[in-house]
């Protein structure tokens, strides 16, 4: 359901920032989005939340916080620098300048970060969630849209390129890469397929990590299979015969295309299909 929640916001921001859709039905919204007393949270909570399954409510929570006061004293530990010490003689122009500098490279070490957590569809943290009053897996919102579907009868395909691509390939540290991770996780989280060798019994990725192997000089990501009985509320360590590692190699491959071949909502593609012979499509 995460994933589902992820797109739906993606799809309201896009209509949000372009005006288009549900937003461009009511001009005089946009009106009222100027006005300078008008606060950010009530806009959203009279124009956006019954337009939108997510945004307006999400806008809810994060416009509506209260500030505290941690930036006020910092602000006063700063000026009582500027004035005491060291820093007492700083010209103005000299203040400015470095005032100036500091702040681009705040701007552009965030813009840094949003790119590389955009580039894995991670934009969202732990952190960000307990925030918002919510738990890791948006249970406040699942809660509140009422949204259980187990089965896709009809709704998105899911597109798996049943190759190891070239991203994948990307050399990993000794401590690994959580934003390549989550990449991964949303490529091959919750992919089903069967087992020869252990009489055909079921496997299912697992839907939030990929298991790390630590190797001096080839560190790897391989997938986490879940056979039946695994729990997701213990830890993986307690259940060691519940669960096993498969690699990116031509034997998971070949069991997610077969297992998957009629299955409705998944649509598997070979390497060498001519429906999807590039990684961009």
């Amino acid at each position: 359901m995460l994933k589902d929640l992820i797109k739906d916001f993606n799809t309201e921001r896009g209509n949000f920032w372009n005006k288009r859709g549900k937003f461009d039905k009511n001009k005089s919204m946009w009106a009222m989005a100027t006005d300078d007393l008008q606060e950010s949270h009530r806009w959203h909570q009279l124009y956006s939340k019954n337009n939108s399954k997510v945004l307006g409510r999400l806008a809810c929570f994060i416009l509506s916080k209260c500030l505290g006061t941690g930036s006020a004293e910092r602000m006063f530990k700063i000026k009582k620098g500027l004035k005491k010490g060291q820093r007492a003689n700083l010209g103005i122009d000299k203040c400015k300048k470095q005032g100036l500098i500091y702040s681009r490279y705040q701007e552009l070490k965030w813009r840094n970060r949003v790119s590389k957590l955009s580039a894995a569809g991670v934009l969202w943290e732990d952190e960000d969630f307990e925030c918002c009053k919510m738990d890791e897996f948006c249970q406040g919102l699942l809660d509140d849209i009422g949204a259980e579907a187990e089965d896709n009868d009809g709704g998105d395909v899911r597109v798996v390129r049943a190759w190891q691509e070239t991203w994948e390939k990307k050399r990993i540290g000794p401590q690994g890469d959580s934003v390549f991770q989550a990449r991964l996780v949303r490529k091959y989280g919750g992919l089903k397929w069967l087992d020869p060798d252990d009489g055909d019994s079921l496997r299912t990725a697992h839907p939030e990590q990929m298991f790390f192997e630590k190797k001096k000089g080839n560190n790897q990501y391989h997938v986490f299979a879940m056979k039946a009985g695994y729990d997701q509320n213990k830890e993986p360590e307690l259940q060691k015969d519940t669960w096993d590692v498969w690699a990116f190699e031509s034997p998971l491959y070949d069991q997610v295309t077969e297992y998957n071949a009629e299955k409705v909502g998944v649509t598997v593609y070979q390497q060498d299909d001519d429906e999807c012979d590039s990684e961009a499509e």
